[in-house]
């Protein structure tokens, strides 16, 4: 069965799979400069019976092999490393001229709907199979220290809405960091013994599925990150990409 995949390299090199067939374009004189039949055929011939042809070339000839790769019948690709610092992204089109997909943007309503009926469903159906863990868990910070039952930190949600989102509280009161100035250390003497045990066991996190009921979070999202903090800390108007999807995709 012949290859279904071809690679031609002209004057750039790429990793290649096991299982594609590599053709070095100067060794069998395939010029894509050459906009006639004989380059067609020559092309034809050497990419065989493949269903995906892709070329790696520099930058001043992907012009070329791009009208030369239109005469096959295969779908044609040219590698691009310039959009790896883009990616992942995908190729459209505005007014004639073509774009780089980036962000994907909002869901459509109808999406944004499932979304939220399917939210909805599993925070309420997981809330009442775990209430008997929340409400020990409830009763089990209550009465071993005092202060709140639930810690609540800000966080940056979709479009860089803030929220607060819950967690059973696990430190003492007066050593609750509010703001996550300091992270978590082992052995940290801010966290109380029950405090440990639902952090262990991400108890602590539980509380989220009120987030989720409220609408500020997605059962399937990246984690909503906390505002920063700080010299050397990113800030909204100049986020790191992590934070940057998180943003665009935490809460609703």
């Amino acid at each position: 069965m012949p290859d279904l995949t071809v690679v031609i390299m002209d004057g750039v090199m790429i990793a290649t799979g096991p299982h594609m067939t590599v053709i070095e374009a100067a060794a069998i004189d395939l010029r894509p400069e050459r906009h006639d039949a004989d380059m067609a055929a020559r092309l034809a011939s050497a990419v065989g019976m493949a269903e995906r042809v892709i070329v790696a070339c520099p930058l001043n000839r992907m012009a070329d092999w791009s009208a030369a790769l239109k005469s096959l019948s295969a779908r044609g690709e040219i590698v691009v490393p310039e959009l790896l610092r883009f990616a992942p992204a995908r190729v459209a089109e505005f007014d004639g001229q073509p774009t780089i997909i980036v962000a994907g943007g909002p869901l459509q309503f109808r999406d944004r709907l499932i979304k939220r009926l399917f939210d909805l469903i599993v925070a309420t159906v997981a809330t009442i199979l775990f209430s008997p863990i929340l409400i020990g868990a409830a009763l089990a910070v209550k009465l071993t220290s005092p202060g709140p039952i639930l810690f609540r930190q800000p966080r940056i949600g979709k479009d860089g809405r803030s929220f607060s989102i819950y967690k059973f509280r696990s430190m003492r009161t007066e050593a609750s960091d509010t703001h996550a100035v300091t992270l978590t250390k082992r052995d940290d003497g801010r966290v109380t013994p029950i405090g440990a045990f639902l952090r262990r066991t991400s108890i602590d996190e539980l509380p989220q599925l009120f987030n989720v009921l409220e609408g500020y979070m997605s059962i399937v999202a990246h984690a909503p990150m906390p505002p920063p903090r700080g010299p050397g800390t990113a800030s909204i108007g100049k986020s790191t990409p992590a934070i940057g999807r998180a943003i665009a995709s935490s809460p609703a």
